[in-house]
Order: C-alpha cells, then structure tokens, then sequence
C-alpha cells in the first residue's frame, strides 16, 4: 500500500513504513498528469483553468489525481465553473489549495467513498 501525507505518520508503527521525500511536480509534469488522468477536451480548450487546477493541487500527484477524477465527474461543467467554485470555497474556508481539493471532493463524495477515505481502504463501485 502507498500512503502520501505532507508530513510524518507517526500513527504507523515503528518500521511498517519507509518514508520517501518527494518534491512536488514541476508544472509541466504536473500538466501531464492532469491531463492522463482528465483525458478530456476542456484542458486543452482553456488551459489558463487547467494551469490554476494544477496550481491548486501544489504539484502534489495525489491531489492532482483527486481534482482530476473530480473534473473527469463533472464533464458537463466547464473547466473555469469548476475551478472558480473550488476557489469561491477556497477562499470562503481560508484553507490551502490542496487541502481544499480533498475537503470539497470529500464533502460532495457518496458516503461509501467518503468512508473509504477516512478508514484507509477504497472500493471499487
């Protein structure tokens, strides 16, 4: 199993993980990513959005794969709706991108997927 936190998990025990510092994704990389996940025309069509998601996510692969499985959801929506309600909610909260990401999918989430996130396990369904 791979876990990804900003900061130590010292909830594991002793030697039950390694810890691996990664820096985050340039921009670029994290573009990509974005995109493999996305696979969807709205990044292309307005890529100053796709670059503020990107920024959002502080180039952290986790957060990316959550924002774009959360576009990916709501093909219907244009990319800067989306971005301009996770800001609205960013800025209403007063919390990091990032961590607003996970607070925004989490709340709007099925409750089978919001437990998953907070046991540790994940479904498919």
């Amino acid at each position: 199993m791979i876990v990804t936190s900003h900061g130590p998990l010292h909830d594991l025990e002793a030697g039950a993980a390694v810890d691996l510092a990664l820096p985050p994704l340039e921009e670029r990389a994290a573009m990509e990513l974005l995109e493999l996940i996305v696979r969807d025309h709205r990044l292309a069509a307005d890529p100053q959005a796709a670059r503020a998601v990107v920024r959002l996510c502080d180039g952290l692969p986790a957060a990316l794969h959550v924002a774009g499985r959360w576009v990916r959801t709501h093909r219907l929506r244009p990319l800067s709706r989306i971005l301009a309600d996770l800001q609205t909610e960013l800025d209403e909260k007063g919390v990091s991108g990032v961590e607003h990401i996970w607070d925004t999918v989490y709340e709007r989430a099925p409750a089978t997927t919001a437990e998953a996130a907070t046991s540790g396990t994940a479904t498919n369904g």
